[in-house]
């Protein structure tokens, strides 16, 4: 068996006298009467449980602790050191010092905090939650407002909108348009130019074979004479 401490037996000595209790109701019984904390009453419950010292119970929602052996099976061997380191084997030794030690007084415990501990805890609940309800529900009218609020600056906004995609889009689209009509634009300014240079073309290679035509011409003359003459000649 785990040999418990001096505030693990205070502890234990509130579970004998008053069964099980929760960490408050032996925070505010300790003996010595010193100031702790919750935590560090928790704790110690929590390590005597491990200890198998005490056990863990439930009561309603509250969750409270118990010891896990008797008064006897706990101090038997305590005080078996006791008389023998200290009083030489004499059980009535120890007797008499304990009648004559000074007594202290005894925290007892209410008679509400014990049986109405749960009760209490579980009607705050219920109050906590009904006065919380009424709260609740205004929120819920609030919201369409809200909704309300959030449609008309999206149809607000919707106009804006567009328009700035309207632009975007255009902004995109343009240079394909530009790149498209030149495209079109281009067979037409061929054919234009090819109108316009073909007449210039033809006058140019008039100009050029003009020259050459009457010195060809020029040429031939004499031949078609004599070609004349001896046509001529045989008739006469």
């Amino acid at each position: 068996m785990n040999r418990p401490s001096n505030l693990e037996l205070q502890v234990l000595s509130i579970l004998w006298k008053h069964g099980a209790s929760t960490v408050r109701e032996v925070l505010d019984e300790l003996p010595d009467g010193r100031d702790r904390a919750y935590t560090t009453v928790l704790s110690v419950l929590q390590n005597m449980t491990s200890k198998k010292l005490a056990r863990r119970e439930s009561i309603g929602r509250a969750h409270a602790y118990a010891a896990a052996l008797s008064r006897r099976d706990a101090l038997a061997p305590l005080v078996a050191e006791w008389v023998h380191y200290f009083f030489s084997g004499d059980v009535d030794e120890l007797v008499a010092l304990a009648r004559s030690a000074p007594k202290r007084p005894v925290k007892q415990r209410t008679a509400t905090k014990t049986k109405n501990h749960t009760g209490s805890m579980a009607k705050k609940k219920t109050t906590t939650k009904k006065k919380a309800a009424p709260k609740k529900a205004a929120p819920k009218k609030a919201a369409p407002k809200k909704k309300a609020a959030v449609k008309k600056a999206a149809k607000k906004a919707a106009p804006k909108k567009k328009a700035a995609v309207k632009k975007v889009a255009k902004k995109k689209a343009a240079p394909k348009k530009k790149a498209a009509a030149k495209k079109k634009a281009a067979p037409k300014k061929k054919a234009v130019a090819k109108k316009k240079a073909a007449p210039k073309k033809k006058a140019a290679a008039k100009k050029k074979a003009a020259p050459k035509k009457k010195v060809a011409a020029k040429k031939a003359a004499p031949k078609k004479k004599a070609a004349a003459k001896k046509k001529a000649a045989p008739k006469k």
